[in-house]
């Protein structure tokens, strides 16, 4: 992360946990990473295989998604594909089911100065396109869901802008990011985008290590715990995609 007036200087690496994924194994349906079978009988040698080959720290739910809608891509990190339905996604998120990975035991919550960054790249077709990616309650990329949350998004037919959208206890807050930040949504473009909260739970967003605005947002809910979430979706009949380069999340200690 780099040194700006926003970065809590006190919150260096040494002094929090740090996890940071690149995604060198596919995440998979739930299903396939809690391996089937008993004690008696096992899992099938299909079973197993998909098992073995499945990332055990994320997984990939939404609308029709499969396995399948996420697989590794050729320039790294993992591809996420949605179906043609209408509506259909694919979601990544940390391995919520049993046993839990250190992604799941962490508690990401407003009280530690937790933070978010991923690098993400956009699909080669960017029309009828919804994607966001930050931390939630729940998986939806529908802001009004959420009671508190902080997350980028994009929607595709509503808005060509990239949004920074926070609820505090069920008011919701969306701030169009400006131009002189980051352009409007684009086919194939990498970008990082980081979510920043500090000691008094105020907060900020990144994009390719800049600062989205002057000040600091206001203060988030107290001890509210996030889970992180990617998600891409199509408005329309025709699939749609997007690169989850890596994931990483901190908090102090």
């Amino acid at each position: 992360m780099l040194a700006n007036n926003y970065v809590d200087q006190s919150a260096d690496r040494l002094n929090r946990c740090v996890l940071t994924e690149f995604f060198k194994l596919s995440p998979a349906l739930n299903a396939v990473i809690v391996l089937p079978g008993s004690d008696t009988t096992g899992p099938t040698a299909a079973a197993f295989l998909a098992y073995t080959k499945a990332n055990k720290d994320f997984e990939v739910l939404g609308t029709n998604a499969t396995t399948a809608t996420a697989a590794l891509s050729t320039t790294g990190g993992v591809t996420l594909t949605t179906t043609t339905g209408a509506n259909d996604q694919v979601i990544v998120l940390p391995h919520l089911g049993t046993p839990t990975t250190s992604w799941t035991s962490t508690l990401w919550d407003t009280a530690k100065s937790s933070t978010f960054e991923a690098g993400i790249k956009t699909g080669a077709t960017v029309t009828s396109y919804t994607a966001w990616l930050g931390y939630k309650l729940t998986n939806t990329s529908v802001v009004a869901t959420d009671d508190d949350q902080v997350f980028f998004n994009v929607i595709s037919g509503t808005s060509t802008t990239w949004n920074y959208n926070y609820s505090i206890a069920g008011t919701d807050y969306a701030y169009p990011i400006p131009a002189s930040v980051f352009g409007a949504l684009a086919a194939s473009t990498f970008a990082k985008f980081r979510i920043e909260i500090y000691s008094d739970r105020t907060h900020m967003g990144f994009i390719n290590d800049k600062a989205i605005g002057p000040n600091p947002f206001p203060a988030l809910t107290s001890l509210t715990t996030f889970i992180p979430y990617v998600g891409v979706q199509t408005n329309t009949t025709a699939a749609r995609a997007m690169d989850l380069k890596y994931l990483e999340c901190s908090r102090l200690w």
